[in-house]
């Protein structure tokens, strides 16, 4: 019986041994660190242990700061709002929180910091303390507010570029209309007006584009809306006798290829009001656009008029508007069918 109370001695006195071990290596390891403040706190947020790192970071010594309350490394306005114990509350009921935010040294400087809480509890799960790891990251803080300051400088040149851009446009299409005043002949006056259509039709991508949040993508079925309606108001065309009907997905196009897409539908619509609907003939002009699961889109553009005679094959009518179309398709890479009987119709098929 003594033996075995002995050996249970023994026993417990070895465990003790590795469990001081244990403990005072974990103590080195942690005073050791020295890039990274660790402090334990009790269950009320006092410090009871500060290592090498935490001193460098905030220039306060352990002597200084056991048994000082944790608010001491936060600056006022946060201790007004009673940030300190707030946080501890959630790292208490949610296992572990993290969060950034200034953090005050010794001498009154200031530091961004991300701090992770972690809640300690006994066997029983009863909370004892904290731990609590903090990195100095304020160097990174600067370099994002450097980033995002200069993305803010880009965004306001870009946004001034795309203003340029459409006042000088504006200002070809006066000048082509000044120009047409003193022109008679109705040929050259089509000519002119289709070219101050085209203009206008690029202005409104620069316009849409000054106003879009991000100033690279605009909504492309908004455009098409806009576009329709300065085309009807360009043409004069009757609301009662031409009507338009618009099935348009939410698609977002970049600049480069919002602006041959637009000249396309600027094109053909116009190619509809110019031609498909002689006097006393009513009908429909119609615009789909959608969008592909591929990442393509498809785009068509028909009309129920009186059709293209056979001579509007694309590829024989150099100098038209529907050449213009086809070339524009090829720029964007995509593929274009005509059914040019019954009506016109234009489908296109390309990527975003």
């Amino acid at each position: 019986m003594a033996r075995e109370v002995t050996d249970r001695q023994r026993q417990l006195q070895t465990t003790l041994a590795t469990l001081r071990v244990s403990e005072e290596r974990s103590r080195s390891l942690v005073e050791s660190v020295k890039d990274y403040a660790i402090l334990m706190l009790d269950r009320d947020g006092h410090v009871v242990n500060w290592n090498v790192g935490a001193e460098r970071m905030t220039g306060y010594t352990a002597p200084e700061i056991v048994r000082q309350h944790v608010s001491r490394l936060y600056p006022g306005e946060d201790i007004q709002r009673e940030t300190p114990a707030q946080e501890l509350s959630r790292a208490a009921a949610e296992g572990r929180f993290e969060a950034e935010g200034w953090r005050v040294r010794k001498d009154g400087s200031r530091f961004w910091a991300n701090a992770i809480l972690t809640p300690l509890r006994d066997d029983l799960g009863l909370l004892w303390g904290f731990s609590n790891v903090t990195r100095d990251i304020t160097e990174r803080k600067r370099a994002e507010e450097q980033i995002a300051t200069s993305l803010k400088e880009k965004e306001v040149l870009l946004k001034e570029l795309h203003h340029r851009v459409k006042n000088n446009l504006q200002v070809i299409c006066s000048l082509l209309n000044l120009q047409s005043e003193s022109i008679h002949d109705r040929r050259v006056l089509e000519l002119l007006a289709a070219s101050q259509n085209r203009v206008r039709s690029m202005a409104l991508i620069h316009e849409q584009l000054y106003q879009s949040p991000n100033l690279a993508t605009i909504d492309f079925a908004e455009y098409i809306r806009r576009l329709a309606l300065n085309l009807f108001r360009s043409y004069g065309a009757d609301a009662d006798t031409v009507s338009m009907a618009l099935n348009l997905e939410e698609v977002v196009m970049g600049i480069d290829t919002a602006v041959p897409c637009g000249l396309i539908i600027n094109e053909l619509i116009s190619n509809s009001l110019k031609h498909a609907f002689p006097p006393g003939r009513e009908g429909e002009i119609r615009v789909d656009l959608r969008s592909r699961p591929d990442n393509t889109c498809e785009l068509v553009v028909s009309d129920t008029g009186i059709g293209l005679p056979p001579a509007s094959n694309l590829d024989t009518r150099p100098a038209s508007g529907l050449q213009l179309v086809a070339t524009l398709t090829d720029q964007l890479g995509g593929t274009l069918e005509s059914q040019t009987s019954e009506g016109a119709r234009f489908r296109i098929e390309f990527p975003r």
